[in-house]
Protein backbone atom coordinates (compact mmCIF):
# COMPACT_ATOMS: atom_id res chain seq x y z
CA UNK A 1 0.00 0.00 0.00
CA UNK A 2 2.84 2.43 0.85
CA UNK A 3 4.43 1.71 -2.54
CA UNK A 4 1.14 2.49 -4.33
CA UNK A 5 0.70 5.77 -2.41
CA UNK A 6 4.30 6.71 -3.07
CA UNK A 7 3.83 5.99 -6.80
CA UNK A 8 0.64 8.06 -6.94
CA UNK A 9 2.39 10.94 -5.14
CA UNK A 10 5.30 10.77 -7.60
CA UNK A 11 2.93 10.85 -10.58
CA UNK A 12 1.02 13.83 -9.14
CA UNK A 13 4.27 15.74 -8.51
CA UNK A 14 5.43 14.96 -12.07
CA UNK A 15 2.14 16.18 -13.55
CA UNK A 16 2.12 19.41 -11.53
CA UNK A 17 5.78 20.09 -12.37
CA UNK A 18 5.20 19.49 -16.08
CA UNK A 19 2.37 22.04 -16.17
CA UNK A 20 3.90 24.56 -13.77
CA UNK A 21 6.45 25.90 -16.27
CA UNK A 22 4.10 26.52 -19.20
CA UNK A 23 2.58 30.01 -19.31
CA UNK A 24 -1.19 30.17 -19.72
CA UNK A 25 -2.88 30.85 -23.04
CA UNK A 26 -4.02 34.38 -23.91
CA UNK A 27 -7.17 35.46 -25.70
CA UNK A 28 -6.57 37.88 -28.53
CA UNK A 29 -9.02 39.18 -31.11
CA UNK A 30 -11.55 36.47 -30.26
CA UNK A 31 -9.10 33.55 -30.52
CA UNK A 32 -7.15 31.61 -27.92
CA UNK A 33 -3.39 31.75 -28.47
CA UNK A 34 -1.24 29.03 -26.90
CA UNK A 35 2.31 29.61 -25.69
CA UNK A 36 4.77 28.01 -28.13
CA UNK A 37 8.33 29.14 -27.44
CA UNK A 38 10.65 31.89 -26.33
CA UNK A 39 13.01 33.22 -28.98
CA UNK A 40 15.41 36.09 -28.31
CA UNK A 41 13.40 37.07 -25.20
CA UNK A 42 10.11 37.21 -27.18
CA UNK A 43 7.53 34.84 -25.70
CA UNK A 44 5.58 33.57 -28.70
CA UNK A 45 1.91 32.51 -28.92
CA UNK A 46 -0.08 31.25 -31.90
CA UNK A 47 -3.65 30.00 -32.41
CA UNK A 48 -4.29 26.28 -31.82
CA UNK A 49 -4.31 25.48 -35.54
CA UNK A 50 -0.94 27.22 -36.10
CA UNK A 51 1.41 25.28 -33.82
CA UNK A 52 4.24 25.10 -36.39
CA UNK A 53 6.30 28.26 -35.93
CA UNK A 54 7.89 27.85 -39.37
CA UNK A 55 4.53 28.32 -41.09
CA UNK A 56 2.29 30.36 -38.79
CA UNK A 57 0.04 33.12 -40.12
CA UNK A 58 -0.78 34.93 -36.86
CA UNK A 59 1.39 35.33 -33.78
CA UNK A 60 1.31 37.36 -30.60
CA UNK A 61 4.52 37.78 -28.63
CA UNK A 62 5.48 39.55 -25.42
CA UNK A 63 8.88 40.95 -24.48
CA UNK A 64 9.39 42.42 -21.03
CA UNK A 65 11.58 45.23 -19.74
CA UNK A 66 11.51 44.90 -15.97
CA UNK A 67 13.55 48.08 -15.55
CA UNK A 68 10.54 50.03 -16.89
CA UNK A 69 8.25 50.36 -13.87
CA UNK A 70 6.12 53.47 -14.43
CA UNK A 71 4.48 55.46 -17.21
CA UNK A 72 7.23 58.08 -16.89
CA UNK A 73 9.82 55.39 -17.79
CA UNK A 74 7.86 54.40 -20.87
CA UNK A 75 8.58 57.20 -23.35
CA UNK A 76 12.40 56.78 -23.29
CA UNK A 77 11.93 53.00 -23.50
CA UNK A 78 9.56 53.34 -26.50
CA UNK A 79 11.96 55.75 -28.23
CA UNK A 80 14.84 53.32 -27.68
CA UNK A 81 12.72 50.47 -29.08
CA UNK A 82 11.83 52.53 -32.17
CA UNK A 83 15.50 53.45 -32.73
CA UNK A 84 16.55 49.79 -32.39
CA UNK A 85 13.83 48.69 -34.83
CA UNK A 86 14.65 51.38 -37.40
CA UNK A 87 16.23 49.78 -40.45
CA UNK A 88 14.86 46.29 -39.76
CA UNK A 89 11.68 46.92 -41.70
CA UNK A 90 9.45 49.59 -43.18
CA UNK A 91 7.74 51.72 -40.55
CA UNK A 92 4.11 52.23 -41.55
CA UNK A 93 2.88 54.18 -38.53
CA UNK A 94 4.10 55.27 -35.10
CA UNK A 95 1.76 56.87 -32.57
CA UNK A 96 1.96 57.80 -28.91
CA UNK A 97 -1.17 56.94 -26.98
CA UNK A 98 -4.78 57.23 -28.02
CA UNK A 99 -5.07 60.18 -25.59
CA UNK A 100 -2.35 62.88 -25.90
CA UNK A 101 -2.88 63.82 -22.23
CA UNK A 102 -1.88 60.29 -21.19
CA UNK A 103 0.70 58.91 -23.63
CA UNK A 104 1.11 55.69 -21.68
CA UNK A 105 0.70 53.52 -24.77
CA UNK A 106 2.79 53.57 -27.91
CA UNK A 107 1.93 51.81 -31.16
CA UNK A 108 4.26 51.00 -34.00
CA UNK A 109 3.12 49.37 -37.26
CA UNK A 110 5.80 47.91 -39.52
CA UNK A 111 6.36 45.60 -42.44
CA UNK A 112 9.25 43.16 -42.76
CA UNK A 113 10.03 41.11 -45.84
CA UNK A 114 12.15 38.03 -46.52
CA UNK A 115 12.47 35.71 -49.51
CA UNK A 116 9.75 33.40 -48.19
CA UNK A 117 7.28 35.74 -46.48
CA UNK A 118 6.33 39.24 -45.45
CA UNK A 119 4.89 40.29 -42.12
CA UNK A 120 2.61 43.01 -40.90
CA UNK A 121 3.79 43.76 -37.35
CA UNK A 122 1.95 45.89 -34.86
CA UNK A 123 3.77 46.63 -31.61
CA UNK A 124 2.02 47.92 -28.49
CA UNK A 125 4.46 49.34 -25.94
CA UNK A 126 3.05 49.76 -22.45
CA UNK A 127 3.60 49.34 -18.72
CA UNK A 128 1.62 46.40 -17.38
CA UNK A 129 1.95 44.56 -14.07
CA UNK A 130 4.73 46.98 -13.07
CA UNK A 131 6.95 46.10 -16.04
CA UNK A 132 7.48 47.48 -19.51
CA UNK A 133 6.06 45.19 -22.16
CA UNK A 134 6.23 45.11 -25.93
CA UNK A 135 3.32 43.16 -27.35
CA UNK A 136 3.75 42.28 -31.02
CA UNK A 137 0.94 41.05 -33.24
CA UNK A 138 2.32 39.59 -36.49
CA UNK A 139 0.33 38.62 -39.54
CA UNK A 140 2.52 36.67 -41.96
CA UNK A 141 1.83 36.20 -45.67
CA UNK A 142 3.64 33.67 -47.88
CA UNK A 143 3.95 33.45 -51.66
CA UNK A 144 4.03 35.86 -54.58
CA UNK A 145 3.47 39.61 -54.27
CA UNK A 146 3.68 39.25 -50.50
CA UNK A 147 4.70 42.89 -49.90
CA UNK A 148 1.63 44.12 -51.76
CA UNK A 149 -0.52 41.57 -49.89
CA UNK A 150 0.79 42.89 -46.54
CA UNK A 151 -0.03 46.48 -47.49
CA UNK A 152 -3.50 45.34 -48.61
CA UNK A 153 -3.87 43.59 -45.23
CA UNK A 154 -2.85 46.79 -43.40
CA UNK A 155 -5.36 48.82 -45.42
CA UNK A 156 -8.17 46.36 -44.68
CA UNK A 157 -7.32 45.48 -41.05
CA UNK A 158 -4.92 48.06 -39.63
CA UNK A 159 -7.44 50.27 -37.81
CA UNK A 160 -9.27 47.32 -36.26
CA UNK A 161 -5.99 45.79 -35.07
CA UNK A 162 -4.89 49.13 -33.59
CA UNK A 163 -8.08 49.22 -31.52
CA UNK A 164 -7.71 45.56 -30.55
CA UNK A 165 -4.14 46.10 -29.37
CA UNK A 166 -4.89 49.36 -27.56
CA UNK A 167 -7.73 47.73 -25.63
CA UNK A 168 -5.88 44.48 -24.79
CA UNK A 169 -5.89 43.76 -21.04
CA UNK A 170 -4.78 40.10 -20.60
CA UNK A 171 -1.04 40.71 -20.36
CA UNK A 172 0.90 37.79 -18.95
CA UNK A 173 3.26 38.60 -16.10
CA UNK A 174 7.00 38.50 -16.74
CA UNK A 175 7.44 36.02 -13.90
CA UNK A 176 5.30 33.48 -15.80
CA UNK A 177 8.30 32.89 -18.09
CA UNK A 178 10.95 32.36 -15.42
Amino acid sequence: MKKILASIALVLVSISTAHAGKPPAVNFNGDEYAYRATKSSAHQYTPADQADLSSYKDMVSFTFAEEVKTKSDLKPFAEKFLAAYNGKGKIIKAIAGPDPRDPSLFLLATMTTSDKSSEANMFLISVENEAGVVMNYSHRIYGKDQSKAVMDWFNANGHKMESTLMSFKEFPKAKAFK
